[in-house]
């Protein structure tokens, strides 16, 4: 979900700091080819005592659980200066209908970041992208993403990159009874340049299934330093009814244009202050790597 990932790089957890400064950066596809021998007997796909063995095998474990299911992925951030006052939040809800139907993402922050609002609506091999900014302008893309793993699977990506092989340092899993049942409680961080001392709480089921997942950064506001603080949440797994259609999915067709391996979108530019609503104003075609 690569092309999701570029167009929705604001919701992508608020892990950019909320100052809005932050460039796009397409994650390196997960590697397939590592080798899953362990002399660990697994506890989950993916881990064992030791940690996490197998990043691969526990993405793809918990993508699979929610193959074909309806759910709801609900993801909080917060960004904090050392003092502890808050410089922003954002707040985004996946909801994902059964197989087959579509799957809408509302996501709304405050702060110092743009756009303020996001909705996205993907069904049918399409995506649609609504960005509202602070001065009333409204942003479409339009993207062809064909069978392309359905967006909120991954908590908006940030799974994806926490997983990379050249990030993880260390994890270690502790095993623990909910209800009867065993989850294992992982923690970790990683270095690298994307995500360097960041640290992570995972709660993963006995089928690889993650029901939430916890994800602390350091990283800037301006000038100054802070830390990103994002929770997210797996809910109502197999009982999300299928999202209601928004009104705006008809006027984001309208003026937009699928093409081949690009986006094309028609708006006002974001950084116009006299542009105040949707009417046509420059097109911009981004290509897809």
């Amino acid at each position: 979900m690569v092309v999701a990932l570029v167009v929705l790089a604001g919701c992508n957890g608020v892990l950019d700091g909320g100052d809005g400064s932050t460039a796009t950066v397409t994650p390196a596809a997960v590697p397939t080819d590592r080798s899953t021998a362990t002399a660990h007997p697994a506890l989950a796909p993916g881990l064992t005592r030791r940690g996490i063995e197998d990043p691969d095998a526990l993405l793809a474990a918990h993508a699979d659980a929610l193959d074909g299911r309806s759910f709801t992925t609900r993801s909080n951030t917060t960004v904090e200066f050392p003092n502890g006052s808050v410089a922003a939040r954002g707040t985004s809800t996946t909801y994902a209908g059964p197989s087959g139907e579509a799957v809408r993402l509302v996501l709304d922050r405050n702060g110092t970041d743009e756009p303020t609002r996001i909705e996205a609506w993907q069904r049918d091999g399409e995506l649609l992208v609504n960005r509202t900014y602070t001065n009333g302008t409204t942003t479409y893309d339009r993207i062809a993403v064909g069978g392309q793993q359905r967006i909120g699977t991954y908590g908006a990506g940030s799974l994806e990159y926490l997983f990379d092989s050249t990030s993880l340092a260390g994890t270690s899993v502790a095993e623990r009874a909910r209800n009867g049942t065993p989850v294992y409680v992982v923690r970790g961080r990683t270095e690298g340049q994307l995500m360097d001392g960041t640290t992570f709480r995972l709660v993963v089921d006995s089928d690889g299934r993650i029901q939430r997942y916890r994800v602390t950064r350091a990283t800037f506001t301006g000038n100054e330093s802070a830390t990103a603080t994002t929770v997210v949440t797996y809910d109502d797994v197999g009982t999300t009814p299928p999202p209601e259609r928004p009104a705006w999915v008809d006027t984001a067709r309208e003026r937009t244009t699928t093409v081949p391996g690009a986006v094309t979108t028609t708006a006002p530019r974001p950084t116009d202050s006299s542009a105040t609503g949707t009417t046509a104003g420059s097109e911009r075609t981004t290509t897809n790597p």
